[in-house]
């Protein structure tokens, strides 16, 4: 999940996220491993790690699979 570019987050991102996370038919995918939150932005890193978002996220702040895809349109 892209959030590179993201400088806010409020209940509703944050729900979504979780939705996403656990829906039945995505939590059979990441039974290998976890999806990624891709995140640079320090402020909203921590409103993951404060509500336990990296127990179900890797949060990470760079992804060279993303940076591929951002190299394409630019």
């Amino acid at each position: 999940i892209d959030m590179s570019q993201t400088t806010m987050v409020d209940s509703t991102v944050l729900g979504t996220l979780l939705n996403f996370f656990l829906s039945e038919n995505n939590r059979q995918l990441f039974t290998q491993e976890p999806p990624s939150i891709v995140c640079n932005n320090n402020d909203i890193k921590r409103v993951l790690r404060d509500i336990g978002f990296n127990q179900l996220f890797i949060v990470k702040e760079y992804d060279e699979r993303l940076a591929e895809i951002w190299d394409e349109y630019t």
